[in-house]
């Protein structure tokens, strides 16, 4: 299994210990996008779901999605 491109660091800054480099670019660029598909449909999310689990449900269908557009941002960024 190769290891997927993550973009290295999305604030990056100098430091010993590596963990404090924090989220990578591509999950910053996931939660961007995530955030954006759930602005767009939360409404008729909440709306349309029988309850605050199946609302849930449907939110974490989205999450796939937001790191597919995240590794569409960094193919991009490449070319």
């Amino acid at each position: 299994m190769s290891e997927r491109d993550d973009g290295g660091s999305a604030f990056p800054r100098w430091s010993e210990r590596e963990e404090n480099y924090g989220m990578s670019l591509r999950d910053y660029f996931a939660a961007k996008a995530l955030n954006a598909l759930l602005s767009n449909r939360f409404v008729t999310i909440l709306e349309s779901a029988k309850s605050p689990e199946d609302a849930f449900k449907v939110m974490v269908e989205l999450a796939p999605t937001a790191y597919e557009i995240a590794d569409a941002m960094l193919r991009t960024r490449k070319s």
